[in-house]
């Protein structure tokens, strides 16, 4: 299983942009709902906007179970991030860490790069940049990474918060073509509704692109009306 959800950097389903609105009951929530994931050693969290702040990250770490580890991006160095894409493995699993993708200028800290060994899957989590920015040179150059990424990967998995709310957002040409018009999005292969909510403001904007055959995919219908996220999770199993 694979699972991806924005945590709002654990400020619950309410604004929360600059991480101030964050409590210990909103990130017990968040390790009440993995811990009720049952985590394996073939699974894997991605986890969009964490928040960085030194109290409210290290209460979660301590917080995780012991047989659980976090992934940073592997460019969290280069600039401080307030929200961060991480992973979460068990200690001893067949995943293993690849170089996270950026634009090189300013959108660090977006991406987790990790790739099954066993069965050679990599899989991208992503939290992609809101549409104004998408079609600038920052934005722009992180959506043609991720579509590289696409194409020169065998088998692959994106998954995370694209931030593609309607058509005719300027996030949805780039989005059209690397989903291929829908044909990657494993919610619709299922024959689910594309209107079904993953945020607050009634939109899905959280996916799961993959070009390999899977088992089964299911969206949480719970999270933002019981207050842990302004985003429901994505769950795929293969």
């Amino acid at each position: 299983m694979i699972l991806s959800l924005n945590v709002n950097k654990f400020g619950g389903n309410k604004g929360n942009a600059e991480g101030h609105d964050w409590s210990h009951d909103y990130i017990d929530s968040i390790i009440e709902f993995i811990n009720e994931q049952h985590i394996t050693s073939n699974d894997c969290i991605i986890l969009q906007e964490v928040n960085m702040k030194l109290e409210p990250f290290t209460y979660f770490i301590k917080q995780l179970p012991t047989n659980l580890i976090v992934h940073p991006p592997s460019n969290i160095k280069i600039k401080k991030p307030l929200g961060c894409t991480i992973a979460i493995t068990t200690k001893y699993s067949p995943w293993t860490q690849k170089d996270s993708i950026d634009d090189g200028i300013n959108f660090y800290n977006k991406t987790i790069h990790l790739q099954n060994v066993e069965t050679n899957l990599s899989v991208m989590g992503v939290h992609m940049p809101s549409a104004d920015t998408s079609n600038d040179e920052l934005g722009k150059k992180l959506w043609d990474n991720l579509i590289e990424f696409s194409e020169t990967n065998n088998k692959f998995l994106i998954i995370g918060d694209f931030n593609v709310y309607k058509e005719g957002d300027e996030n949805y040409e780039v989005f059209n073509k690397l989903s291929k018009n829908y044909e990657l999005d494993a919610w619709i292969q299922s024959g689910n509704d594309k209107s079904t909510r993953t945020f607050v403001g009634n939109t899905r904007i959280d996916y799961a692109l993959t070009n390999v055959s899977f088992k089964t995919i299911d969206i949480t219908n719970h999270l933002i009306d019981n207050d842990i996220s302004d985003h429901e999770a994505i769950m795929i199993n293969y």
